[in-house]
């Protein structure tokens, strides 16, 4: 049988990676968490490619329907991974899941006509990251509203107000997910390292500045080394990539490779026979 099969699995309570997936979910229900999580929305899951990070998503969407306060949902990025505009993509996912979850009969097309998600449409258009993190990004307004050139008010608009309104508009739409099942959302952003990239930094830099509510949680599965090596094409100064990954998730967690695992353990002196 072959273990490395790039299709994921759902682990057993005897599997070792299933103390990865016992460990975000004590992270996400303990309730001395809950402060620090509505101020910080994002962890990583660092691991190559083959660590069984799809899989740990897996067992870990499976564990938290059981929960009482989570509504777990997978993003998985490879299906857009030829797309141009990820992080307008993750948000029209949220969006039809919370409709949903809702029973909202407002049709997903409807609601993204909102000029408020506008900043998305052409974000990855608009933005280029710069390093050192606390002076990230640069916003190039005329590339994000060049579809919208008609809206006389475009030049007022500062990137506090423009980032202001579509939080504010994004918190509502989660609220009324909140207010209908008394749950959070937890998304499971899984196979972003195997995207373009612009299209990673462009997510992630989308993720800080625009993503970051309360009652949503977002847990990327990322190779660490293959997004610094993304950064270092583009940026040519290492320390500096792995600050950026550093200020953007202040909450990891490592997966080792499953070649280096035992994921079937059985008597310790059994195995050393072998």
């Amino acid at each position: 049988m072959n273990l490395l099969a790039d299709i994921p699995c759902e682990y057993e309570e005897k599997d070792i990676q299933y103390s990865k997936v016992l460990g975000i979910k004590n992270l996400l229900t303990n309730e001395g968490n809950k402060d620090f999580l509505e101020k910080t929305n994002l962890i990583a899951l660092y691991g190559e490619w083959g660590s069984g990070k799809s899989s740990i998503f897996k067992t870990l969407k499976k564990v938290m329907r059981t929960q009482q306060n989570y509504i777990p949902l997978i993003f998985e990025t490879w299906k857009y991974e030829k797309d141009d505009n990820l992080a307008f993509s993750l948000l029209e996912f949220i969006l039809s899941n919370v409709n949903k979850i809702t029973g909202s009969k407002e049709e997903i097309k409807n609601i993204l006509k909102n000029k408020t998600w506008n900043i998305l449409k052409n974000f990855s258009k608009g933005i280029s990251v710069k390093i050192p993190f606390f002076d990230f990004m640069d916003i190039d307004f005329d590339k994000i509203f060049e579809e919208d050139k008609k809206d006389e008010e475009k030049d007022k608009r500062s990137l506090y107000i423009i980032t202001e309104n579509f939080i504010k508009d994004f918190q509502e739409k989660i609220d009324e997910c909140i207010f209908k099942t008394n749950k959070k959302i937890l998304v499971m952003i899984d196979d972003l390292d195997r995207c373009e990239d612009e299209n990673i930094i462009n997510l992630l830099s989308a993720l800080k500045l625009m993503f970051a509510v309360k009652n949503i949680i977002f847990i990327c599965g990322i190779d660490k080394g293959a997004v610094i090596q993304t950064l270092l094409r583009k940026y040519r100064n290492k320390e500096k990539s792995e600050e950026y990954l550093e200020k953007i998730f202040s909450i990891s967690f490592n997966v080792l490779k499953t070649s280096e695992l035992n994921l079937f353990p059985k008597d310790e002196d059994e195995y050393l026979k072998k």
